[in-house]
């Protein structure tokens, strides 16, 4: 397909990027839960999700914290097809269920969106950063703007295969800082990223925003690790295909 031809394409599935579009088109999207030639996630892994039905500790430095699902089974096939294949269809999905759990009080008190950024080195080798997916998907749906306002200091490595204990020791509070363009006063900021299981990024990415002058720090993940809070439920709805 010659370049005209793929921008007429793009242009006609009308959506905010149509060269992601053609690539939809050319490469067939599979599910980011079972790995089937369909929608992602197909009808099949949506009524498998487990919701989060426990209340994980909101971390220090943040207001809030909501977590539509539970980091098993699925919902773990999701993310990690988010992660490390940058799946974009289940970004959306994901992203959407993550803006309906989040109260339309605290909805209407937001002044911007932000997500926890992964490292440069992550970045470079992935290509993207699942958070800023999530969180530029979760501010379209939320009609607020995303705006780059936390910086990755590189302290303590990646987290991904640490142990709990591992991973709160090692994060430290200069984990993050905040882009000098934005150390004024933030108002309330919704920090988005796409698994919590101690809280220690949360933490120091909740304390890095009020230090640099938010008001308010509401985070939002996909899920939450089920560890130390007992057995899940498969709950029903609201998880609906968009």
């Amino acid at each position: 397909m010659g370049t005209r031809a793929a921008s007429k394409l793009g242009s006609k599935l009308g959506s905010k990027s149509g060269f992601n579009n053609v690539l939809d088109v050319l490469i067939p999207v599979r599910c980011g839960g079972c790995g089937s030639l369909r929608a992602s996630p197909c009808r099949s892994c949506v009524a498998s999700l487990v919701r989060c039905d426990f209340a994980p500790p909101v971390p220090i430095g943040a207001t809030s914290l909501t977590v539509p699902f539970v980091f098993d089974g699925v919902a773990r096939q999701l993310v990690t097809s988010l992660k490390y294949r940058g799946c974009r269809a289940t970004a959306t999905f994901l992203a959407g269920q993550m803006a309906a759990s989040i109260s339309p009080s605290v909805v209407a008190r937001l002044h911007s969106v932000t997500w926890a950024p992964t490292s440069l080195s992550r970045r470079r080798t992935r290509g993207f950063d699942q958070a800023e997916l999530l969180a530029n998907e979760v501010a379209m749906l939320l009609g607020i703007q995303a705006s780059r306002l936390l910086l990755h200091g590189q302290l303590g490595g990646s987290q991904t295969g640490r142990s709990r204990v591992e991973r709160t020791s090692r994060v430290e509070d200069g984990m993050f800082r905040v882009a000098s363009g934005f150390r004024q006063h933030l108002g309330e900021v919704l920090l988005v990223d796409d698994v919590t299981t101690t809280g220690a990024t949360l933490r120091c990415a909740a304390q890095a925003l009020r230090v640099g002058g938010a008001v308010g720090v509401h985070a939002v993940v996909a899920a939450a690790t089920p560890a130390r809070h007992g057995h899940p439920t498969r709950l029903p709805g609201p998880v609906q295909l968009r």
